[in-house]
């Protein structure tokens, strides 16, 4: 158990197994993935970190804008049909905030499929493993974002258009809302609220 303990530790680029089983703590800082996460958005004593949180969502604006963009160029009619398949599921869920959020991340996951982009891809799905741990919590934080079904169905028009600068507006717009609702929550857990 320990040995398997020290290898994922190991993949994780957390710690360096040496010959003759001497193993040292490297820095996660410039040898761990996104998979870590997680585990350092919840601190000890159960405080969150704010400040990887706020560089959380950052990335994520980036990466929806980025993301977008590409698949706007690689954007198949069978991407375009699962998209506008998912936003009229989205519409008939629109009540229900928790079916909502799992279509989002389905959308999201096909908008990321569409992209063609393998590294887009890996991070999508570390950032989709951090944010399921979490996602219970984020519902109603996040339920305007996961309402804008008029911007959702731009997106998809957009991509299926093949038109990056509209596509990475439409998700601009989706996940600014998020941002915004995001961050609101985090000012006031700083204030302790």
């Amino acid at each position: 158990a320990v040995r398997e303990g020290l290898k994922r530790l190991e993949q994780a680029g957390l710690v360096s197994i040496h010959q003759g089983g001497a193993t040292s703590v490297r820095d996660f800082r410039k040898t761990a993935g996104l998979e870590i996460l997680g585990a350092m958005v919840v601190g000890p004593g159960g405080i969150i970190n704010t400040d990887i949180v706020r560089s959380v969502i950052d990335m994520r604006a980036t990466l929806a804008l980025q993301v977008a963009g590409r698949a706007a160029a690689h954007c198949s009619s069978e991407d375009a049909e699962s998209l506008f398949a998912l936003v009229a599921q989205m519409k008939s869920a629109q009540d229900d905030i928790l079916v909502l959020q799992e279509l989002a991340m389905q959308f999201w996951g096909t908008v990321v499929g569409a992209s063609k982009s393998l590294p887009y891809q890996l991070a999508y799905n570390s950032m989709e493993a951090v944010y399921s741990q979490v996602q219970e919590h984020l519902s109603h934080v996040l339920a305007e974002e996961l309402r804008a079904l008029k911007q959702y169905e731009a997106l998809a028009k957009a991509l299926q258009a093949n038109n990056k600068t509209s596509a990475q507006k439409q998700a601009a717009k989706i996940v600014g809302l998020g941002s915004k609702a995001l961050e609101l929550v985090l000012k006031d857990l700083e204030k302790g609220e």
